[in-house]
């Protein structure tokens, strides 16, 4: 013959379904935020498993400019697919220039640039800005500096200028060797691509670790003239040249 429940176990019954009770609403909070959470993992354009972050805002809408064209492709620096490759090219007359941070360690492409803007009238005709995310080529001493090298010979060769006239960006992995031939590799569909309003693709195609693409717009008066400047944004603090770096172009 079955006892009937105690008095003090049908207290603690009780008690447990008004805690269950209670906490419901927060359970609730819990699950939407999960559930909201996988939802901006697969939404994140960047490296997977990374949530959007609160602060993300849409992407600028940017005019183009006239003469500057771009294309992004998919090297396959990253496992994934994703574009990771992104090339601007430049129209007659456009010229660069580079502010660089202090520190005595850049990365063979910032070396690059460095290098061809200080040269006499570096900066003068320049043709072509490739930009490559999920590889830094820094701190890989001189194989890193031939890879930089031989990118620029190659699109020097697609685009019929000199090597000083394309300028190098590459963010990403510190202390390995960038794999030119990933690039080159992808310079004939980059050629084909190119077009004047990709800024948005562009700024998808040079994020890393960036949960959403950055990217400004705006207009200032250089020499007496106005014009359009823009400028993407890659990682903190980090801009197209990497590390802290900065190439700006004008057009004469």
């Amino acid at each position: 013959m079955s006892q009937p429940p105690s008095k003090s176990a049908s207290t603690g019954k009780k008690i447990e379904t008004a805690i269950e009770k209670a906490l419901d609403p927060l359970a609730s909070a819990l699950k939407r935020a999960t559930q909201s959470a996988t939802q901006a993992v697969a939404a994140s354009p960047g490296k997977p498993g990374l949530m959007i972050s609160p602060l993300a805002v849409p992407f600028p809408a940017i005019p183009p400019i006239g003469g500057v064209e771009i294309a992004t492709a998919r090297a396959g620096f990253y496992k994934h697919e994703r574009d990771d490759l992104v090339v601007f090219r430049f129209p007659e007359g456009a010229s660069c220039a580079g502010v660089f941070t202090r520190h005595k360690v850049g990365s063979a492409p910032v070396d690059w640039c460095k290098r061809h803007l200080d040269a006499d009238k570096g900066g003068e005709g320049v043709k072509a800005l490739v930009v490559n995310a999920g590889c830094a080529n820094a701190f890989t001493g001189k194989a890193g500096a031939d890879a930089a090298r031989r990118t620029a010979s190659e699109v020097a060769k697609r685009f019929d200028c000199r090597q000083r006239d394309v300028m190098l960006a590459s963010t990403g992995v510190i202390g390995v060797v960038l794999d030119d031939k990933k690039i080159t590799a992808r310079l004939p569909e980059v050629e084909a691509g190119l077009k004047a309003d990709a800024w948005a693709q562009a700024g998808l195609g040079i994020m890393t670790t960036d949960t959403f693409p950055k990217g400004s717009y705006a207009e200032c008066e250089i020499e007496g003239r106005q014009g359009p400047y823009r400028r993407h944004r890659q990682g903190l603090g980090h801009d197209r040249a990497g590390h802290g770096d900065h190439v700006g172009l004008h057009r004469h």
